[in-house]
């Protein structure tokens, strides 16, 4: 989507995302978060957690690839999350976002996000900036 196509109370397709325990904990490898609470649900209990969890900076990442992947001539010039609740792996989760502002002489947007649960809460919530305007 272009930023001319955009409006205040739009909301960005969603995206589902299967958050298996493998994805998570390779992810979280990745990341160089190898701690036993994004490796598997056995060393996350052991933490003292109910389940295996998300890295919140992954939570993050996820969110701005919903982003990018919508308006991808787009950059993310700002990501801010709260995080309300773990984010538990082994289960499904969508990502949201919704335009709450245009500002047309920046040819910016402001957006707000959200990772929904299979059960229906808002783990992580936050707001970005995208940029519109051509990169030189």
């Amino acid at each position: 989507m272009n930023y001319d196509e955009l409006f205040e109370g739009d909301e960005l397709p969603v995206e589902t995302l299967d958050l298996a325990s493998d994805f998570v904990r390779d992810h979280a490898a990745e990341l160089g978060m190898e701690a036993g609470r994004f490796s598997s649900r056995e060393e996350a209990q052991a933490e003292g957690l109910p389940d295996q969890i998300l890295p919140g900076v992954m939570s993050m990442g996820l969110l701005a690839r919903l982003l990018l992947r919508s308006c991808p001539q787009a950059r993310v010039t700002r990501i801010g999350t709260t995080f309300r609740g773990l984010v538990v792996a082994a289960q499904k989760a969508t990502l949201h976002a919704m335009i709450t502002e245009k500002n047309d002489p920046e040819t910016s947007c402001e957006v707000d996000l959200w990772l929904e649960t299979e059960a229906g809460e808002r783990n992580v919530i936050g707001t970005a900036t995208l940029d519109f305007r051509t990169l030189a």
